[in-house]
């Protein structure tokens, strides 16, 4: 990529970009000829307009080519999917960047711009200038993995007081689970709201894997504490990020993206609930107002209390207005 070329890039780059979902959509950037392929809800481009051919670069830069004109880079599924196939360059038959992490985040997975090249996907050294081009992926307005409304999926598990397990699609109100105060504290608290009804809501979610193998699916927006006690979204992680888990603090060492149906969350009277053996709030960035990602918490867990005061405990679907 030119110097110019970057130049514009961080000019235009957003200042807050999900890592999941494109700064712009499909319709924005005009890259609606760019969707002959893959799923209805995203759209490829390689050059469009004042966008183009990238050229071979290193994967931080080719994460900025694509944020800096409004998307993203794609995902390994999406680039299999043939989403960015026949959008232009000749990058049919190069090797292109994904957004998904390999080698305890040192590389990235790169595959060939068509599944037409029957190239095989490699993990590439992330600093490699000479070995693949970017190919951005955005997302359409009505795409079901960028809408408001996303939690844990619903294969999650938390653990019982019995010393079973339960998924979170199959909890009900009063069973005890696994839980965490904001001093690293077990215990088991019973479960006194579940937001979300049975569903299939599409959402795209981060697979979270820690170095001892525990591994976790949250949207980018949800809401985990880490290490030094900051509250951070899933999707401001980054590999080699600290966070709690049952066994003690642990170190993130992969963080991959996939879409998955069901979304699911569980509140307790306690800060912090135990999902798959890894400590994350109940509650994502969408469920705070205008709140910071602390006083959420203080906000929600006071109204909490008022209604334990007495014989109005219930499903607080709405009342508080979680996700």
């Amino acid at each position: 990529m030119s110097t110019i070329t970057l130049a514009l890039a961080l000019l235009y780059l957003p200042p807050s970009i999900d890592a999941l979902c494109s700064a712009s959509t499909c319709e924005e950037l005009s890259w609606l000829e760019g969707s002959s392929y893959g799923s209805q809800y995203i759209c490829g481009e390689s050059a469009r307009g004042a966008m183009q051919c990238s050229g071979k670069l290193n994967a931080a830069n080719a994460k900025l080519y694509c944020e800096g004109h409004g998307g993203r880079l794609c995902t390994m599924s999406e680039l299999e999917a043939d989403e960015t196939r026949g959008s232009g360059c000749g990058y049919d038959s190069q090797k292109v960047w994904s957004s998904d992490s390999c080698n305890n985040g040192a590389g990235f997975m790169t595959v060939s711009g068509a599944t037409t090249s029957n190239d095989l996907a490699d993990c590439t050294d992330a600093n490699l200038e000479t070995h693949s081009v970017a190919r951005c992926c955005a997302d359409f307005e009505s795409s079901p993995a960028c809408a408001d409304g996303s939690c844990f999926h619903g294969n999650g598990t938390v653990l019982l007081e019995s010393g079973a397990s339960k998924r979170l699609s199959e909890l009900n109100i009063g069973d005890r689970i696994k839980t965490s105060d904001d001093k690293g504290e077990f215990s088991f608290s019973p479960v006194v709201t579940l937001p979300h009804k049975k569903n299939t809501e599409a959402a795209a979610f981060l697979t979270l894997t820690t170095e001892t193998g525990k591994n976790v699916d949250m949207t980018s927006d949800h809401l985990i504490p880490k290490c030094n006690q900051d509250i951070s979204t899933a999707g401001e992680l980054v590999v080699g990020d600290c966070v709690f888990t049952i066994d003690g603090k642990e170190t993130l060492i992969e963080i991959t993206t996939t879409e998955k149906s069901g979304v699911y969350t569980a509140v307790t009277q306690n800060k912090f609930i135990v999902v798959d053996g890894i400590v994350a709030s109940p509650y994502s960035s969408s469920s705070k107002d205008d709140l910071d990602p602390e006083q959420v918490y203080e906000k929600y867990r006071q109204e909490l209390k008022e209604l334990m005061g007495g014989d109005k405990l219930k499903n607080l679907r709405g009342t508080l207005n979680l996700n």
